[in-house]
C-alpha cells in the first residue's frame, strides 16, 4: 500500500508529464497566438499610466483586444482607469468600431462620501483621446451596474474586484455578470488574491471555473480569463487550450509577466519623477523658507543686540541722570535756602513798590482829572468854532443872494442901492462884532492852549519820572526773575506771588501810557483845530478883527464905498 508521500509524488509527477505534453502541443501552434497582427499590441506603450496593480497586465489586455476584436466591452470598477483606457486604446489603435463603458464607484476620501461624478482627470482624459469610444458613469452600488447594462450585449467583460464598493463583492452572482456577455463573449476578474472576497464569491468563483475554460495570471492582484461558452476567436482558443487546469505556459506567462512588469517599472519611474520633482519643489520652497528665515534670524539677532546696546546704553544714561539728580538735589536745596532770602528781601522790596505804585496811581488819577477839564474846554471850544462856522456860511450865502439879487434887479433897482448900502454896511456891522467875538475865542483858545502845554510839561515830566523808575523797577523785576527762573518749580506760590506784582506794575504802567496817550489825543486835537479848514477860512476874518482893533476907524468905511463905487460904473 502506498503512503501518502509516494501519492503525492505520483500525483504531482503526473500533473508535470500533463504540463509538458501541453507545452509540446504550444510550440507547433504559437504562430496562430501571436500572429502578426497581435504580436505589435504586445509592444504598445500605454497612453494612461499609474502604478494600480492591473498595469501589470495591460500587455494582455491590448493582446486580448487584438484576438477578439469587441464590438463592446465594459469595466465594472473603472478605479484609476488603467483597464478602461488600455482597452480603449486598443481599440482605437486598431480602428475597431467599438463601444466600451467605465463603471466606477469613486469616493471623496476626505469627506468619506460616494461621489456623483466622474473624477475630472478621467473625463478630461476620455473626452480628449476617447471620445466616441468610452463612456464613464458614476453607480452606488454594484446591482446597479448590473442593472445599466443589457443581457447578452457584451463581447468583453472586465470585472476588477479591487475597485468595487466597500464590501469587494462581485456583486449578485457571477453567472448574472456571465449573462450579460455574448455566446462567444470573455469575461476577465480581476483581484482574485484579495483576501477580502467572502466565500461567496470564491464559491462562485471556483465553480465558475470548472465549467469554463480558463487561463489564469497570479501575478499582482491575479487575473482571471474565462471563456462564456466558447466559439472564441484562434488566438484566444489556442491560448485556453495550451492551459492547464487555467495555469498559462511557462514561456507564455513569463512573456506576459515581463511586459507586465516593464509598465509597471515604467509607470513607477515617472511616478518617482513626479515625486522627485514635486521633492525637489519641496526642497527648494524648503530651502527658501530656510534662507527667509536665517535672514529673519539674523535680522533678529541684529535687533537684539542694537537692543542690548541700547539697553547699556541707556543704563549709562540712567547712571549717570542719577548722579547728576544727586548733584542738583544738593544744588537745589542750597538754591532754596537762597531763594527763601531772596524771597523776603522781595517781600520788603515790593512793599515798598506797592506804596510808590500808590502814589503814583494817586498823581495818574490827578492828572487823568486835569486832562478830563481840558477835554471839556476843548469841547466848548469845538462847539464855539461850529457856531461860527455856521454864521460864517450863513454871512456867506445872504452876501451871495444879494449879489445875484442886484445883478439881476441893477437896471430897475438902482434907487435901492443906497439901502442895500447900508444894508451891506449893518451886515459889516455884523461881521466885525462877528470878529470880536471870534477874537476874543482866539484869546480863550490861546489860554486853553497855554494850560495845555503846562499840562504837557508837567506830563513829560510825570513821564520821565515814570519811565525812569520803570527802568529801576524793570531792572530789579529782572534780577529777581533771573534768580528764580531755576527755583521755579519748587517755588510756586513765591512765583504767583512776584508774578502778581510783575502784573500790578504792568497794569500801573499801562494807565500810564494811557494817560499820555489821551494827553497826546489832546494836544493832537487843538492841533487839528490850528490846521482845521475852517481855521483857515476863518483867518480872513480873524486879520480883519485885527485891522479893525488896530486901525483909526476910516478903514472900516472902504467897503461900502467900494461897493458903491461898482455898482456906479455899472
Amino acid at each position: 500500500m502506498l503512503t501518502q508521500q509516494a501519492e503525492e509524488d505520483i500525483s504531482e509527477k503526473g500533473s508535470r508529464m500533463e504540463a509538458i505534453k501541453y507545452r509540446e502541443n504550444l510550440a507547433p501552434r504559437a504562430h496562430e497566438i501571436f500572429a502578426p497582427a497581435t504580436l505589435n499590441t504586445l509592444f504598445w506603450r500605454p497612453r494612461w499610466i499609474t502604478t494600480a496593480p492591473v498595469m501589470q497586465h495591460v500587455a494582455f489586455l491590448f493582446w486580448l483586444v487584438g484576438a477578439i476584436r469587441p464590438r463592446s466591452a465594459a469595466v465594472i470598477g473603472v478605479g484609476d482607469g488603467a483597464a478602461q483606457f488600455a482597452i480603449c486604446q486598443a481599440m482605437d489603435k486598431l480602428n475597431i468600431t467599438a463601444q466600451c463603458r467605465g463603471i466606477g464607484f469613486w469616493r471623496d476620501a476626505e469627506a468619506d462620501r460616494a461621489l456623483v461624478e466622474v473624477p475630472e482627470s478621467l473625463r478630461e482624459h476620455s473626452a480628449l483621446l476617447y471620445d466616441d469610444i468610452a463612456k464613464l458613469q458614476c453607480q452606488g452600488s454594484v446591482s446597479d451596474a448590473l442593472t445599466a447594462i443589457a443581457p447578452g450585449s457584451l463581447d468583453l467583460l472586465f470585472l476588477d474586484a479591487c475597485n468595487l464598493p466597500a464590501e469587494n463583492e462581485l456583486g449578485p452572482s457571477l453567472k448574472d455578470w456571465v449573462k450579460c456577455l455574448t455566446p462567444n463573449g470573455v469575461l476577465l476578474v480581476h483581484g482574485l488574491a484579495k483576501s477580502s472576497l467572502n466565500r461567496r464569491n470564491r464559491s462562485e468563483m471556483t465553480d465558475f471555473l470548472a465549467e469554463h475554460a480558463t487561463m489564469a495570471f497570479s501575478d499582482e492582484e491575479g487575473l482571471v480569463v474565462a471563456a462564456a461558452q466558447g466559439g472564441q476567436p484562434t488566438p484566444l482558443t489556442t491560448l485556453l487550450n495550451a492551459c492547464h487546469n487555467g495555469t498559462l505556459p511557462g514561456e507564455t506567462a513569463l512573456l506576459f509577466r515581463r511586459l507586465g512588469q516593464g509598465h509597471l517599472a515604467v509607470a513607477e519611474k515617472e511616478e518617482f519623477e513626479a515625486s522627485n520633482k514635486k521633492l525637489k519643489l519641496a526642497v527648494s520652497t524648503a530651502k527658501q523658507e530656510s534662507d527667509e528665515a536665517l535672514k529673519l534670524s539674523r535680522e533678529v539677532q541684529e535687533a537684539y543686540e542694537a537692543r542690548s546696546q541700547r539697553l547699556s546704553e541707556i543704563q549709562r544714561v540712567l547712571f549717570e541722570r542719577e548722579s547728576d539728580n544727586s548733584d542738583l538735589t544738593q544744588k537745589l536745596d542750597a538754591a532754596l535756602a537762597d531763594a527763601a532770602k531772596a524771597l523776603a528781601a522781595f517781600d520788603t522790596e515790593k512793599t515798598v513798590r506797592f506804596r510808590e505804585t500808590t502814589a503814583l496811581t494817586l498823581a495818574l488819577d490827578e492828572q487823568s482829572q486835569q486832562t478830563a477839564d481840558a477835554l471839556a474846554k476843548h469841547k466848548e471850544v469845538s462847539q464855539e468854532r461850529d457856531t461860527l462856522k455856521h454864521q460864517l456860511d450863513v454871512a456867506k450865502a445872504e452876501a451871495a443872494n444879494a449879489i445875484t439879487t442886484l445883478e439881476a434887479e441893477k437896471s430897475t433897482r438902482f434907487h435901492e442901492t443906497a439901502a442895500l448900502t447900508r444894508k451891506l454896511e449893518d451886515h459889516a456891522q455884523q461881521n466885525a462884532e462877528a470878529l470880536a467875538k471870534q477874537a476874543k475865542v482866539s484869546q480863550e483858545r490861546d489860554a486853553l492852549k497855554q494850560q495845555l502845554d503846562g499840562l504837557q510839561a508837567a506830563g513829560a515830566k510825570a513821564l520821565a519820572t515814570s519811565e525812569a523808575d520803570k527802568q529801576a523797577r524793570s531792572n530789579d523785576v529782572a534780577a529777581l526773575t533771573e534768580k528764580l527762573e531755576n527755583q521755579a518749580k519748587l517755588l510756586k506760590r513765591s512765583v504767583t506771588e512776584g508774578k502778581d506784582a510783575a502784573r500790578q506794575v504792568d497794569a500801573l504802567k499801562q494807565q500810564l501810557t494811557d494817560a499820555l496817550a489821551e494827553k497826546h489825543a489832546l494836544m493832537q486835537r487843538v492841533d487839528d483845530l490850528l490846521n482845521s479848514t475852517s481855521w483857515r477860512v476863518t483867518a480872513p476874518l480873524r486879520k480883519i478883527k485885527g485891522g479893525v482893533s488896530k486901525g483909526d476907524g476910516s478903514q472900516p468905511k472902504a467897503a461900502p464905498n467900494s461897493v458903491a463905487a461898482r455898482v456906479g460904473k455899472h
